[in-house]
């Protein structure tokens, strides 16, 4: 666990889109960390890079201007 990218998480994912915290979206994010880390074949790790993949993921926007909009995953064009 870093606590710089629990930070980074909420600074980047709530504070700065004034999104809520709700209960489920530990797990979920938590899950999609797991799930990209399986496919990537590397251990489960609560990083900035596998923060971002889970958070873009998981918070979908449909604007261009948006920090959360779906045009790279993870470091990957989408």
């Amino acid at each position: 666990f870093d606590p710089e990218a629990a930070r980074y998480l909420v600074e980047h994912y709530y504070d700065r889109t004034d999104r809520g915290f709700k209960g489920c979206h530990p797990r979920d994010i938590v899950d999609l960390i797991a799930d990209i880390c399986a496919y990537h074949g590397e251990p489960p790790a609560f990083t900035r890079r596998h923060l971002d993949a889970a958070c873009q993921s998981y918070f979908v926007s449909m604007q261009e201007d948006s920090p959360t909009n779906v045009r790279r995953i993870g470091g990957l064009a989408a």
